[in-house]
């Protein structure tokens, strides 16, 4: 979903050959009937704190204590940026809860999604940020061409449509260089990148002639 590194530098390359009057993405919604006009950008961050041995925890009121710093780290982060999330968090051994030490290394995968950049605040007790990767936003007009047919193809379909100026979540529309995109669709689905994710059947089906009638 976040796309080939290379995708964007590719896409320009070959901005001829890739030329549109406008990009359609279609597929199923949590909200049957959403058309998203544009996407936020992401920020992906890594966390760190620590990074020597572990110490028994009989010691613990004599040593740094990189998890708790850490997790201090991260409400700071979330006060400065609220829409910040904790993706995930890891210190000392979870495989092995018998070992009682303070964990030498913590470390936390966060991600921000933001409407414009924005400079990243730097964090307190030696804590380190790592930015991964930027993954830029992108914004189509909500009453362009491919909004205004793909509305009109849902209808025709028996399903509502709202239009989203900006959606929540990312994709690489950025590579579409200009040209006006929406993305939207009847039908259900959800549980997006967890072990039961699902997609209405009939959902589907209704899809593939929304496709057809907004492409016709």
């Amino acid at each position: 979903e976040l796309g080939s590194t290379r995708l964007a530098a590719f896409c320009d390359a070959h901005r001829d050959e890739l030329a549109g009057d406008f990009a359609l993405d279609f597929d199923l919604q949590e909200r049957p009937g959403s058309i998203f006009a544009g996407v936020k950008g992401i920020y992906d961050i890594e966390l760190s704190a620590g990074g020597g041995p572990d110490i028994h925890s009989s010691r613990v009121a004599e040593v740094a204590e990189p998890a708790i710093e850490l997790a201090r780290a991260v409400l700071e982060l979330k006060a400065a940026v609220p829409v910040t999330n904790v993706a995930w968090m890891l210190a000392g051994t979870p495989e092995d809860v018998s070992r009682t030490v303070v964990p030498g290394t913590a470390r936390a995968g966060i991600d921000i999604r933001y409407d414009e950049p924005f400079e990243l605040p730097a964090l307190a007790n030696g804590v380190e940020l790592h930015l991964k990767g930027t993954y830029p936003p992108a914004l189509s007009d909500p009453d362009a061409p491919p909004v205004r047919a793909l509305a009109e193809a849902l209808r025709r379909h028996g399903t509502e449509p709202q239009v989203v100026p900006r959606a929540p979540w990312w994709a690489p529309y950025h590579v579409f260089g200009g040209i006006p995109f929406a993305s939207g669709g009847p039908g259900s689905a959800g549980g997006a990148h967890g072990p039961d994710e699902w997609a209405e059947i009939q959902g589907l089906r209704r899809l593939m002639h929304v496709a057809y009638d907004a492409l016709a």
